[in-house]
């Protein structure tokens, strides 16, 4: 998994979950005609949501620091599930790396990937410009 460009792996973490693509929801809004029987559906975009990855640490005296600054912010995210794409997202909630077990150094942390527009772009395409 790469998050802003970056191998997760070069900050000594380990992706226990992948981000799993989904289908957001249209939001709508639905008008009655006065006098009939009909109403009119208003289609508004897309809802934003949001993608879950759980995260482990192996060796958090060497990472934690640079692991816990590295997960902050705003970039692109790529799954190692389909490289060829890539979300537009923004961090918006962790939880604390937490040991796994008591006598484990390994940590854990849940961290929350907010997707405010509903598509996936391809990796290494360039932005162009129409003009008339």
């Amino acid at each position: 998994m790469k998050w802003k460009g970056v191998d997760i792996t070069a900050k000594g973490l380990i992706a226990l979950t992948q981000p799993i693509p989904q289908t957001p929801q249209m939001r709508t809004e639905i008008y009655q005609i006065e006098g009939s029987d009909k109403s009119d559906v208003v289609e508004l975009g897309y809802e934003p949501y949001t993608l879950p990855v759980k995260f482990a640490i192996f060796d958090p005296d060497t990472y934690l620091d640079s692991a816990m600054e590295f997960l902050r912010g705003s970039g692109a995210l790529i799954s190692d599930d389909d490289t060829t794409k890539y979300w537009n997202a923004q961090i918006i909630k962790s939880s604390k790396f937490e040991r796994m077990m008591p006598s484990s150094k390994i940590r854990e942390s849940v961290v929350e990937f907010f997707v405010k527009d509903p598509y996936r772009y391809k990796v290494g395409e360039t932005d162009t410009t129409l003009t008339s």
